[in-house]
């Protein structure tokens, strides 16, 4: 199966299609339709006003990350799930095995995501719910417009006088809605935390497997943050041996005359 890719865009999708798809790698992508570019200046007037209402307990860059939360309301219809995935992502392994885990979905659940190792939204467990960490998203669209319940959600999340979500505004919204006040954990599907590690890379290998590495990244399982393994690197680069880079040379023209 060959993936399909949806680029979200603030500008205008035909100016996106002239810098983006009309060149290179992604220029077959386009011409075999397997890119597509949407642009928020022609969302559907119902993700709009979510949006806005959700963005307004927001902070921060906090508020563009909300469109993660409407994107069944955002995204054509013809269009029956997707794998969100943001743009950090070290994969470890094949991301079509992410895509697998929507066969361990239950009905009745839409959302499939990872649990945030970080303790900062740990005072979600005490409520009942989970901590979740939205960097790694597998969606299943039809589902959420079908969901009376994920709509409640929506609506009930979204009033002046909810709870902020500050500058994490879609992870915080979605562990919100697992707390046992709000009754939406039935939504999850939870496997996606415990996935095994596979087929790692050399460089991956190397930061995991030392022994006595407290490694900040919330992902152990088949993805790492680009930042956490900067700041591992930073912190071990001198036990480690990657093998450098070469520069690359600039070529010149020399003058015709």
């Amino acid at each position: 199966m060959q993936a399909v890719y949806h680029m979200v865009t603030s500008e205008d999708a035909e100016d996106m299609r002239r810098r983006v798809c009309y060149n290179g790698q992604t220029s077959a992508l386009h011409t075999t339709g397997r890119l597509h570019v949407h642009s928020l200046l022609a969302a559907p007037a119902d993700a709009l006003e979510m949006h806005q209402k959700l963005s307004s307990l927001a902070s921060g860059n906090g508020r563009f990350y909300l469109w993660k939360n409407v994107l069944h309301l955002l995204l054509p219809k013809w269009i029956p799930r997707v794998l969100f995935l943001d743009a950090d992502l070290f994969f470890l392994s094949d991301p079509a095995l992410l895509w697998q885990h929507f066969d361990h979905f239950s009905p009745g659940q839409h959302i499939g995501m990872s649990v945030e190792e970080s303790k900062s939204r740990h005072d979600v467990y005490s409520k009942g719910g989970i901590s979740f960490n939205s960097g790694v998203l597998l969606l299943d669209l039809d589902g959420l417009r079908h969901s009376e319940l994920y709509s409640r959600l929506l609506t009930r999340h979204s009033d002046p006088t909810s709870e902020k979500l500050g500058w994490t505004a879609d992870q915080s919204l979605f562990s919100d809605m697992s707390k046992n006040a709000s009754g939406g954990k039935s939504l999850f599907c939870e496997q996606l935390a415990s996935t095994p590690l596979l087929d790692r890379s050399p460089l991956a290998r190397k930061i995991i497997d030392q022994p006595n590495v407290s490694l900040g990244c919330r992902y152990t399982a088949m993805w790492l943050e680009l930042a956490d393994i900067h700041e591992w690197y930073c912190t071990h680069a001198r036990s480690v041996a990657i093998p450098s880079t070469p520069p690359l040379r600039r070529s010149v023209p020399r003058d015709p005359r």
